[in-house]
């Protein structure tokens, strides 16, 4: 079983993210849920091969083997030609080119 399989089963009841923490949410997140453990809700995520979690908005994402933050830069690294673009919101992808507004795709 990986890591992400052992965070799902250690929190059974997975609730959905409300719309502020979907925004949260990178579009690089392979996968991801919510849940409240002693009375704190917390957010899980699967980036590349790391589980990530976070307390919601407003704070950092942490790998949960060694509670470091995980970098703006490695939340970055998936974009391509980003030094064009205007205005990038590093979680949702979006931002402005040439005065367009534009989102990454995964596709």
């Amino acid at each position: 079983m990986n890591e992400w399989e052992r965070c799902k089963k250690r929190f059974p009841n997975r609730t959905s993210l409300t719309t502020e923490e979907t925004n949260h949410i990178s579009i690089f997140f392979l996968d991801h849920f919510a849940a409240t453990d002693q009375g704190q809700r917390f957010l899980f995520a699967l980036f590349s091969d790391s589980v990530i979690w976070s307390t919601g908005p407003s704070h950092p994402w942490r790998y949960l083997n060694d509670n470091g933050q995980v970098s703006e830069g490695l939340l970055t690294a998936e974009y391509l030609d980003q030094e064009n673009i205007d205005n990038l919101n590093i979680l949702r992808g979006t931002g402005q080119y040439q005065g367009k507004e534009v989102k990454y795709s995964l596709e």
